[in-house]
């Protein structure tokens, strides 16, 4: 049985234009051995083909006996940009006035992750490059108003409603590319039950 070699991959178009940075290059890989090899991916706007679902990524692997092809979700909060929040006021405005009730989403899930403060929510949310721009309580609900931009530059607001026992969370979303807010709701889902 001769050893698999010769690799080479293949992004098919995808909403953030992400593709290999570099060629894959691997040692041959004889029959019973297993290798494991990471990719590094660059974002070329100029590429950029919406899929559906947004986050969906086609990827094709050429090797000495053939093509494998196959689908990824990329989980969206590896898409959020570093240092992208808003001041309060531009949040506020866009949420009220420039982005229409029609822009909104909500969704609600059970929080399985345990958290003891407010400051554990924001620290999470932080982390993930979701920027909280004001926070409150309201009984009996925490509140965080947050922000986040793509990779590509949609930006989505939300505001992310937790009961007193961070036991459930309510999520409501806006953004002028609303094909984008289920994939950020499944990412803050995610996230936070991490």
């Amino acid at each position: 049985m001769q050893p698999l070699s010769d690799f080479a991959i293949l992004f098919n178009r995808n909403t953030f234009g992400l593709s290999p940075a570099e060629p894959l290059t691997a040692a041959p890989i004889f029959a019973g051995q297993s290798s494991m090899k990471a990719v590094g991916v660059k974002v070329d706007g100029a590429a950029a083909q919406v899929s559906n679902p947004v986050n969906n990524l086609q990827v094709a692997v050429k090797c000495s006996v053939g093509i494998l092809y196959f689908q990824a979700s990329i989980p969206l909060h590896i898409l959020f940009l570093e240092n992208s929040s808003v001041e309060a006021d531009s949040w506020l405005r866009s949420w009220g006035t420039e982005l229409p009730p029609s822009t909104e989403s909500v969704t609600n899930f059970q929080v399985l992750a345990r958290y003891g403060s407010v400051d554990d929510i924001k620290n999470k949310l932080f982390l993930n490059n979701i920027f909280t721009i004001a926070q409150r309580s309201i009984d009996p609900n925490h509140v965080f108003y947050t922000h986040v931009k793509l990779v590509n530059g949609v930006t989505i607001l939300s505001e992310i409603k937790f009961d007193l026992q961070f036991a459930y969370c309510m999520v409501s979303s806006k953004s002028l590319s609303t094909h984008f807010i289920p994939a950020f709701e499944a990412a803050v889902t995610a996230l936070l039950n991490a």
